[in-house]
């Protein structure tokens, strides 16, 4: 049986992020509770939720419990048309309200934002969201309605048998723990491991569920060390950040191998972007 969730709505909405990486999906599928960890979540990991464990609702869009998604469009690069673009995601309370982390940024090194320091978690009402305005680039927000936390915690239990999804979230875990007291580059065998996950990423057919969890965490895992990168340049080696480069180019392949021969109902015409 899996664990209870280890958060609540007040005591989320009393945490502090320090440093930069956690961020709104995060907080989101926390809030949920999906999840027990305080770390970085690109969207694509947000996605794989909402295809695996979510069905959109129009006729109550902002009901106790829904995860909603904002979005806006950016130009296409090669084409004439606009792309879908995920700006946001948080989570309805019910009444009008949601919880919400506005931005990746911590504490130590944030800037305000209007009236909101960085790094805090926030239940305000649904039109005091950062992103509730036409001004913020959103131009629609979509609402889904998810399985019990019970039931999502053991299937993705069941997905973390993976050996490669258990070295992407240590690894992820790891960098969110030792961030924080020690150098990045320092963390012992980290440029070693990275090369060896770089090939099993490589490897995979990006044509199962599974592979779909994969690409997420391995977004989710670039997200986390770039954040660490922003924040403390000299720690990383060029040797690094090669390293750094070829895992994101990997991931970005595997991602290319699910559009292709895949179709994810709900990622792909909304979130599967890099």
């Amino acid at each position: 049986m899996s664990r209870a969730p280890k958060w609540t709505i007040t005591s989320l909405s009393q945490h502090v992020s320090y440093h930069d990486g956690p961020n709104c999906f995060n907080a989101a599928l926390v809030a949920a509770g999906f999840s027990d960890d305080i770390v970085y979540v690109d969207s694509l990991e947000y996605a794989f939720y909402l295809e695996s464990f979510c069905s959109e609702q129009v006729k109550a869009p902002f009901a106790t419990g829904n995860l909603l998604v904002y979005l806006g469009v950016e130009p296409h690069p090669f084409a004439d048309q606009n792309e879908i673009k995920i700006q946001h995601a948080a989570f309805s309370l019910g009444g009008g309200k949601l919880i919400e982390k506005t931005s990746n940024r911590g504490r130590l090194f944030g800037k305000k934002e209007g009236r909101e320091l960085p790094g805090v978690y926030q239940v305000k009402n649904l039109s005091q969201s950062a992103f509730a305005t036409r001004t913020s680039g959103t131009k629609l927000v979509k609402a889904y309605k998810c399985q019990s936390a019970e039931q999502v915690r053991k299937k993705i239990a069941s997905l973390n048998e993976d050996p490669l999804a258990q070295q992407l979230s240590s690894l992820r875990q790891k960098f969110n723990d030792q961030i924080q007291t020690m150098a990045p580059a320092y963390i012992q065998g980290l440029n070693e491991e990275l090369k060896a996950i770089t090939q099993a990423v490589l490897s995979r057919a990006g044509t199962t569920e599974g592979d779909l969890f994969v690409a997420a965490l391995s977004r989710s895992l670039f997200g986390t060390i770039e954040s660490a990168l922003e924040e403390r340049k000299e720690d990383f080696d060029q040797d690094l950040v090669d390293s750094i480069n070829d895992f994101s180019t990997a991931s970005s392949e595997l991602v290319d191998k699910i559009n292709t021969k895949t179709s994810f109902t709900k990622s792909k015409p909304l979130l599967l972007k890099y």
